[in-house]
């Protein structure tokens, strides 16, 4: 099993690399220079979330939302889910099991 992946926000080309490669072929994914997001399409669970450059998250899942800001990115080894960490606080995004059953 490989390790996790951590980056700080400072290696944003990367981070969108690793994000778009965990949600291909789950929904739609937009990156550009200042932000790269997941939305998931119909008929799933409707869910998504965006990450920008300047270290703000936007995440959507059913029965909450969560604005927060972060420092660095962990990407789980078999990308099920992404923790975006600042020092006091920790937000993960745990893809659902719906949406991971898509997975090639």
């Amino acid at each position: 099993m490989s390790e996790n992946t951590v980056l700080s926000i400072d290696n944003w080309d990367e981070i969108c690399s690793l994000f778009s490669k965990m949600f291909e072929g789950l929904g739609e994914i937009e990156s550009n220079e200042e932000y790269v997001s997941y939305n998931s399409i119909p008929p799933y669970v409707a869910t998504g979330i965006t990450v920008n450059k300047q270290g703000i998250i936007l995440a959507n899942m059913p029965l909450h939302s969560v604005q927060t800001e972060y420092e660095y990115v962990e990407f789980d080894s078999e990308f099920k889910w992404i923790s975006l960490c600042n020092s006091k606080s920790k937000y993960t995004y745990k893809i659902p099991s719906e949406i991971l059953s898509q997975r090639k």
